[in-house]
């Protein structure tokens, strides 16, 4: 059973999970830790449109599960030219912070 994207069924869909995150983009928070403090933020919630904050834990499954396929889509119908190592293989992801968020 595949979920869509603004299920009103479900009280975390995908774009209060995108929201939430671009939320904490905008203020220069890129851990997922963060959501917990805007938890009780009104004025977050509603400048996002958002009704229910998802958890560290909601935000962290669904970008692991849905990451993965929407990763594969973007990079095929994006025509991405995929060059491999020396060595032959290719890299399937990249961090982009020289630091670990795990662990903390």
């Amino acid at each position: 059973m595949e979920r869509k994207l603004d299920s009103t069924d479900n009280p975390i869909c995908h774009i209060n999970i995108l929201r939430s995150y671009l939320g904490l983009l905008c203020l220069v928070k890129s851990e997922y830790e963060a959501i917990t403090s805007m938890c009780q933020d009104a004025y977050f919630k509603n400048v996002l449109g958002i009704k229910n904050i998802p958890s560290v834990e909601r935000i962290g499954q669904r970008f692991d599960d849905e990451g993965k396929k929407c990763s594969i889509d973007l990079l095929k119908n994006g025509r991405a030219n995929i060059t491999p190592l020396d060595t032959r293989h290719v890299r399937p992801d990249a961090d982009f912070f020289p630091w670990t968020t795990q662990n903390r």
